[in-house]
């Protein structure tokens, strides 16, 4: 495995941002400006809530075809300001001129890390959009079902790469070059899974020969969230962290009635088989939405992702109540009071708590249809309780002090979505 030499993710809050689709910066009304529009945005209330690293989704050349017709249930054909999905990438080492310039692009990157964050971006490996040039200049590097006839992914949008031709690995670890010459922090893969796992303990051991420090993120989604192989064969390879799609999966399956006890199995289990930074902890992602119940359950859900073992992953607007995922093909945008500058005060509190008390998680139980969690912190032992029943729960929690969350007696009870911690 490559020697990781500096793994600043390990203390990190992620936090996503689809560029070009808030309001104060938006791929539609400020078309070719929203890299140096960015550069004006104050992201410094995100570090106050030690959201430290910044996610740059869908910053490449994407120029292509509209042919995806539905998305979601709903009908694109009537809709306005159509896009092709970031994720059909048209050229892997060019950001979208719509966006602004690679010099653009690298201001804005230098000008966060100057301000406190590392930023990441993504590496698109296994496909590419129909019109990335290569399909014309090296259709050898695509599957196809019969000369000629290339292998469609996903919406159809995209063809997939044959990770089988040698040239192929070499352009694709040049386009990982190019994105650590542009000052990334590191990239999150997108779906990393689907690679032969041998190119990737052949493209990270070589970038890292010279960015050292350059952090590799894998998404991943296991066939089943019994099975976690796949997260520990990308593990192996050098990533440093990977999708906890599982615990995402076991939380939606909780909401739709199974057990909370096989969300917790899942805690305890991952806390035992995997490093304490090795999973990436989400609600939601640019592709999964959150939970259907996340208006009234959001305090209880980001409790367990702050304060389980991992690394946690904040969707862009999800803190300020925008619940459900920003569309790929039409413009679908954040308001500006859905970026994330002013959190409510529980909320505040519950970010600073785990930047202030570094917890550790080393257990999670059911306890009286509450999750508890026992937690380590560098100050004493500390208990957490999040109620996710749709009833008030009483805590009695082995404490002497109020909560340090929302102030509550030991022995009173929780609303339902409502989260507390205690020292013992």
């Amino acid at each position: 495995m490559p020697q990781i030499k500096k793994n600043w993710l390990a203390s990190s809050i992620i936090y996503q941002l689809f560029t070009g689709r808030a309001a104060t910066a938006s791929i539609i009304h400020h078309r070719g400006k929203v890299f140096n529009l960015l550069l004006q945005h104050d992201f410094s209330p995100l570090l106050s809530h030690g959201l430290n690293c910044l996610y740059l989704l869908g910053v490449f050349d994407n120029t292509g075809p509209l042919i995806v017709r539905e998305e979601s249930g709903h009908d694109l054909t009537a809709t306005a300001n159509r896009l092709p999905s970031v994720f059909a990438v048209s050229n892997h080492q060019r950001p979208n001129p719509n966006l602004g310039t690679q010099a653009e692009l690298v201001t804005l990157i230098r000008h966060l890390q100057d301000q406190g964050f590392h930023v990441i971006l993504d590496f698109v490996p296994n496909h590419t959009g129909t019109t990335h040039p290569w399909v014309k200049t090296h259709p050898e590097y695509y599957h196809h079902h019969q000369p000629g006839q290339f292998v469609a992914e996903f919406s159809g949008d995209v063809y997939k790469l044959n990770y089988a031709n040698q040239e192929l690995r070499r352009h694709m670890l040049s386009v990982l070059t190019t994105i650590a010459s542009w000052g990334a922090d590191g990239v999150r893969v997108d779906m990393a899974h689907l690679i032969p796992t041998d190119f990737w303990h052949q493209a990270i051991t070589a970038l890292r020969a010279d960015y050292p420090d350059f952090i590799f993120i894998a998404e991943a989604y296991p066939s089943s969230p019994l099975d976690l192989s796949p997260l520990k064969d990308l593990l192996a390879t050098g990533f440093h962290a990977v999708y906890n799609s599982p615990l995402y999966h076991n939380l939606h399956a909780f909401f739709s009635g199974s057990p909370l006890g096989h969300t917790l199995a899942h805690v305890n289990y991952t806390r035992a088989n995997f490093a304490p930074n090795q999973l990436i902890n989400y609600i939601s992602n640019h592709d999964d939405p959150a939970p259907p119940a996340a208006a009234t359950y959001l305090e209880a859900l980001l409790a367990l992702i702050l304060f389980s073992p991992g690394i946690p992953f904040i969707v862009g607007g999800l803190l300020s109540g925008r619940f459900h995922r920003l569309a790929h093909h039409y413009y679908d945008e954040l308001t500006a009071g859905q970026l994330d500058s002013h959190l409510p005060p529980v909320i505040n509190r519950l970010f600073n708590l785990r930047s202030h008390l570094n917890p550790s998680a080393t257990a999670a139980h059911e306890h009286h249809n509450l999750l508890k969690l026992d937690l380590t912190t560098n100050q004493k032992p500390a208990l957490l309780f999040a109620n996710f029943d749709s009833l008030r729960r009483p805590l009695a929690a082995p404490a002497t002090s109020p909560g340090l969350l929302r102030h509550t007696p030991p022995a009173a009870s929780l609303a339902p979505g409502q989260a507390e911690l205690f020292f013992v």
